[in-house]
């Protein structure tokens, strides 16, 4: 698939932001507070991040009680510097507060390679005190089960879409989807339902992209169409899709020479170009195949474009 210059993060976004409004607390608990200390913690106005800080205006998700101050931060895309970011939107949302208590950093991962890609925080100075490394706590979604995220506290049913695979069959998809929007149903007070659902529609849309946006909607009994963050969401998908359709254009263009000029192309060579993301690299290769006096003179070439992924 080709990569979006982009990190597609629009209906995450929205749905993060709905979720701490209904299920703040809740999320706490998989960070180790206790019922009773997850209870005494109410979602803060948001506050939003000075440009200089962060490019996009985005709000810093926190929760306040007499104990102190949770910032929570979202990832959904690799960013080798999210501990950095999170740490440093805390620091400054503590100075808008003009609030020297308590403070926890914590960062909820959507898959384990975000979190692999994240870069460890700096050190201060030389002095073991000043490490700011062990500051933050974390999570990843994908490292649970459903069953698991249900035990620490049913409403974070509607996180369920991070503990199945993006690949999982439509079919198994649909059953799931119509089980969460009857557990929302049961487990949330009618008051917040309708957010609850708005959240997991949001995180199956942009989970699984096998699902149309109609099927999400009948599958949760909901209307999204209203929803801002649903539009930029369905936008983007359409755009990777056009994307991904040049892409596998350009690549049977290439094949298709190759057949034409020396047969069919064994499966290995395939799976390569078919593993090629950058349509200028296809372009260039088009040409060789085009030039190349064997197969054999075609695959020395693929070595020398060195944005080819092997």
């Amino acid at each position: 698939m080709m990569k979006s210059t982009k990190p597609t993060q629009l209906g995450t976004d929205e749905a993060f932001w709905q979720l701490m409004t209904v299920s703040g607390q809740s999320l706490l608990k998989l960070f180790g507070l206790s019922d009773q200390e997850a209870a005494s913690y109410r979602f803060q106005a948001v506050v939003l991040k000075e440009k200089k800080l962060q490019p996009d205006l985005q709000g810093i998700s926190t929760l306040a009680s007499q104990q102190g101050r949770v910032f929570i931060e979202f990832q959904g895309y690799e960013d080798p510097f999210i501990r950095h970011r999170a740490a440093a939107g805390a620091f400054w949302g503590c100075s808008f507060e003009q609030y020297a208590g308590p403070v926890r950093v914590c960062i909820v991962y959507t898959d384990l390679k975000y979190q692999q890609a994240a870069l460890p925080l700096n050190l201060l100075t030389d002095k073991k005190s000043c490490q700011l490394t062990s500051c933050v706590q974390e999570i990843v979604l994908s490292g649970y089960t459903e069953a698991k995220l249900v035990k620490v506290d049913p409403k974070l049913i509607v996180l369920a879409p991070f503990t199945v695979p993006a690949t999982t069959p439509k079919a198994t998809l649909l059953a799931k989807g119509a089980k969460w929007q009857q557990e929302v149903t049961q487990i949330y007070p009618p008051s917040q339902q309708r957010v609850a659902l708005n959240v997991l529609g949001l995180l199956v849309l942009n989970q699984f992209r096998q699902l149309s946006y109609q099927e999400v909607c009948t599958m949760l009994n909901l209307d999204l169409s209203k929803s801002l963050a649903v539009q930029q969401l369905m936008q983007q998908i359409r755009q990777e899709t056009r994307q991904e359709t040049v892409l596998e254009d350009y690549q049977e263009l290439l094949l298709e020479a190759i057949k034409e000029r020396f047969g069919p192309a064994p499966k290995r060579l395939s799976n390569q170009i078919r593993r090629i993301t950058q349509p200028e690299v296809l372009r260039q290769l088009h040409r060789q195949a085009m030039r190349c006096q064997d197969l054999e003179s075609f695959k020395e070439k693929l070595p020398k474009v060195k944005t080819v992924k092997n």
